[in-house]
């Protein structure tokens, strides 16, 4: 009986290393946002089956967002270390709004995106890097307000 138990213990203990291993490392998940406001299901779609809004830790979005889009990225994805929004529509780049992301150190912004708004970026502590768009006309005063590690801005 006694062996029986540990041979379901170490039975389970292997089938959650897989879980966990992927908890650790982290998930890169790449999508395509064909209709703004539908960003929280296509990312569900991605991990299904093999994680959690919270284990993601890089993300790649092309396509179109919104308002609701962004709340997703701000509010749920609590591990992002690196966000690559440059395959985004050129309308997205006004909209973009990221703030408060704690573990955010890497933003590559919309390459279509021509305008950028004062605070796009804000209260990202850690961020260290961010990519420019090569269509941006202008750069707002206070496009990122708080990001107090920023080291590298990559303009085109």
């Amino acid at each position: 009986m006694i062996r029986r138990t540990r041979l379901v213990a170490l039975l389970v203990l292997l089938t959650m290393m897989p879980g966990l291993a992927m908890a650790q490392l982290g998930l890169k998940v790449t999508v395509n946002v064909e209709e703004a406001g539908t960003l929280f299901v296509k990312i569900q779609e991605k991990i299904e089956e093999v994680g959690e809004l919270s284990d993601i830790t890089e993300l790649t979005i092309s396509g179109v967002l919104n308002v609701d889009d962004y709340n997703v990225i701000r509010n749920q994805l609590t591990n992002l270390q690196l966000l690559d929004v440059s395959g985004l529509a050129a309308e997205c780049g006004p909209e973009l709004n990221i703030s408060n992301q704690k573990k955010l150190t890497k933003v590559i912004l919309p390459t279509a995106a021509t305008a950028l708004r004062n605070g796009c970026i804000e209260k990202c502590e850690i961020l260290t890097d961010i990519f420019m768009p090569p269509a941006l006309t202008s750069i707002p005063d206070y496009f990122v307000n708080g990001c107090k590690q920023l080291e590298h801005i990559d303009i085109p």
